[in-house]
């Protein structure tokens, strides 16, 4: 882990907290604001990196940033209470659920919102958010949820179900792990639902876990998780928690997180993985948000999954293919916001998509056939994950 990693960290860490640090020492700013961007933290650790150096030139951004997260959720709130005015149910997931335990809520800034539906109320609610100028594409067969955009709401989630069946199988044993009924959350006046607290925990929990065996988790994820754990310690039944960390091989994985939120994050945790907290964030810092910077991600999740379940690999490639027949075909033509994310800017002239696949394929090939040096960095990146699942105790 780099200095300059550490020191976004603690900053980080005041951000979410509003515990800051105003003698941190000599400060480069510049890389703070960088490594915080790559974790997608940029707008939670900008508060309390201010307070303490010149972060002036971020300012305009910041707050072009934060009013346009704010703008976004009231526009996607003011809709879920339109979907509850029609009588369905929803139940948001993490979100503004998750931010609501940072300092600054609004900072904690999101690029989606998730809720859970109940599977009978899907064609009505792609009905309801049609209406209201969403673009609703249709739930692939085998998938889980189903996506809906707006230009001012930006993607909506909705889930019929947490997990796809082959990540329920796999990483959390087919566990009976939501069992409460929806409670009540009140957000800026309205009321909405949510998962139970130790229900909650546990979603909070197998996302930061799905994250990390897929391509990576983001410091973000850990946050989410730690700010939970210490905002509902007096309601958490900590007995379930803990043996259901025992049972699925995550207590390692878990006590690394609420290690690190005692040694950066200027929480009260019990420190009891130091070294393992510090090859996680290892891990954080190179592999970026979601992974984006992970190399061979599927070959490193392939084989954690094989050691999970003990699957051979033709009947693993059957699953995945089973679960996402589209896959394939979604990778070699993404959508146009996933081009202009992966560098083809010009792909927001829709005549120039095609353009953009042909350069995205041609891109791919030379990766995949790159120099020995790089297929080496490649190999040493996944054996050092699968190494750190291994020390972590997830898979033998």
């Amino acid at each position: 882990m780099t200095p300059q990693f550490e020191t976004m960290l603690r900053f980080f860490g005041g951000g979410a907290t509003g515990n800051v640090n105003t003698n941190p020492g000599d400060i480069d700013v510049d890389a703070v604001v960088s490594f915080a961007n790559s974790q997608g933290v940029w707008t939670v650790v900008y508060p309390a990196l201010s307070k303490v150096c010149d972060a002036s030139k971020y300012h305009i951004a910041f707050l072009k940033t934060v009013s346009d997260s704010i703008r976004r959720n009231e526009f996607t709130l003011n809709i879920l209470g339109k979907i509850a005015d029609a009588g369905i149910e929803v139940c948001i997931l993490k979100g503004v659920v998750a931010a609501s335990a940072y300092a600054n809520p609004d900072c904690r800034i999101s690029s989606d919102t998730d809720i859970l539906i109940n599977p009978k109320d899907e064609k009505k609610i792609a009905k309801l958010l049609t209406e209201n100028g969403y673009t609703v594409d249709k739930r692939r067969k085998n998938d889980h949820h189903m996506k809906a955009t707006h230009p001012i709401g930006g993607l909506l989630e909705a889930h019929v179900s947490l997990y796809s069946k082959t990540t329920e199988k796999i990483l959390f044993g087919s566990k009976k792990m939501y069992e409460e009924p929806w409670r009540e959350l009140e957000i800026g006046g309205n009321h909405f639902k949510t998962l139970g607290i130790n229900d909650h925990l546990n979603y909070l929990t197998a996302h930061y876990i799905k994250h990390f065996v897929t391509g990576g988790a983001s410091i973000r994820q850990m946050m989410d998780l730690l700010l939970y754990l210490k905002k509902h310690e007096k309601e958490i039944d900590f007995d379930r928690y803990n043996n259901l960390l025992t049972e699925l091989r995550y207590e390692k994985l878990i006590d690394a997180v609420r290690s690190i939120g005692a040694l950066y994050f200027g929480l009260d945790f019990e420190i009891t993985e130091k070294e393992l907290a510090n090859k996680l964030l290892e891990d954080c810092e190179s592999v970026g948000l979601f992974g984006v910077n992970s190399k061979g991600s599927a070959s490193v999740y392939n084989d954690y999954c094989r050691k999970r379940k003990d699957i051979s690999s033709w009947k693993l490639r059957f699953i995945f293919w089973f679960q996402d027949e589209l896959s394939v075909f979604n990778r070699l033509f993404p959508g146009k916001k996933l081009l202009i994310k992966k560098g083809y800017a010009y792909a927001k002239h829709s005549w120039l998509v095609p353009v953009a696949w042909i350069h995205h394929i041609f891109d791919a090939i030379l990766r995949r056939s790159g120099s020995s040096s790089e297929k080496q960095d490649n190999d040493e990146q996944k054996n050092e994950r699968k190494q750190l699942m291994k020390t972590l105790g997830m898979i033998e």
